[in-house]
């Protein structure tokens, strides 16, 4: 009899023991795996929907996605779920904006998983429209005699056109096409020299218009002496403007307002600002540099 007393109660320690061991389980933070973008390169026309897979040992609270532009305050989005999958969208952003995010996952038991796991100090991100091409025609003049940026073989102050990038990545201008004349005239920037024709971001490339060789022969759209020669001639005219074309000579990627037909000898037409939309006259002329830095 008292040999059964004893084996009981060793029974009973033993699962006294295991209960405690249960109750005093710790409860885990929710696992958080990495998330994932619904487009790999957004553009300005894609919403990109964020979506990650969140667990706990017992109950999911919320899951939260704080998202910044540039180097703006937090956008909170209350990710919603379907079984362990959650999901939130960032709306379309315009064009080389920086996209960072991270997200927060709390449980019932108000435990916080953080991925990544030091956010907000890291995030992930992309950046919209990164493999965009903003070539842009920033300044041109008609008649530049008295001070030339370019003084041609013949002895004469030559027409020229600035390209612009505006992009966030170097490009490659050969083989894009300018054209005042849709119908009858089209020149296309030679593929001969990508040290010449490639445009930093932010940088400018002053294209010569019309220039004349000794004989007074017009130059042959070319490249020489690390110039880009383009056979074609601008005129002040309000019929007219300059339109820039894509190398499938169908993309228009930019065109001039319309060129004043009181446009001033010696000043350019130019964007008030680089790579802007408005056009104005300019007295002091900036080939290759800012417009209004004179």
């Amino acid at each position: 009899m008292r040999k059964n007393v004893f084996i009981f109660a060793v029974i009973a320690k033993i699962f006294l023991f295991a209960q405690c061991n249960k109750d005093e389980a710790p409860d885990l933070a929710p696992v958080v795996a990495t998330p994932t973008i619904s487009v790999e390169s957004p553009s300005a026309d894609d919403d990109v929907v964020i979506t990650v897979q969140v667990t706990d040992d017992n109950s999911v609270k919320s899951v939260k996605l704080f998202y910044f532009l540039d180097d703006g305050d937090a956008n909170e989005l209350t990710m919603t779920s379907l079984d362990s999958i959650y999901t939130a969208t960032i709306p379309k952003q315009n064009n080389f904006v920086e996209v960072s995010f991270y997200i927060e996952a709390t449980d019932d038991a108000d435990k916080t998983t953080l991925t990544p796991s030091d956010a907000p100090s890291s995030k992930y991100g992309y950046i919209v429209g990164a493999d965009a091409v903003l070539i842009t025609i920033n300044e041109l003049i008609c008649k530049d005699d008295l001070a030339p940026y370019y003084t041609d073989e013949e002895g004469g102050g030559t027409d020229w056109i600035e390209l612009y990038n505006g992009g966030i990545n170097a490009v490659d201008v050969a083989g894009m096409y300018l054209t005042d004349e849709p119908t009858t005239e089209w020149q296309q920037i030679p593929a001969t020299n990508s040290a010449v024709t490639t445009i930093q971001p932010g940088g400018f490339l002053v294209l010569i218009v019309g220039a004349k060789d000794v004989d007074g022969v017009k130059i042959p759209t070319s490249i020489s002496n690390d110039l880009v020669f383009i056979e074609m001639g601008l005129k002040s005219s309000s019929t007219d403007n300059l339109t820039l074309y894509d190398t499938d000579q169908a993309t228009m990627l930019d065109q001039s307002g319309d060129i004043p037909d009181d446009l001033a000898d010696e000043s350019s037409y130019g964007k008030t600002t680089d790579g802007g939309s408005t056009w104005q006259a300019i007295d002091t002329p900036t080939p290759g540099a800012t417009n209004g830095s004179k």
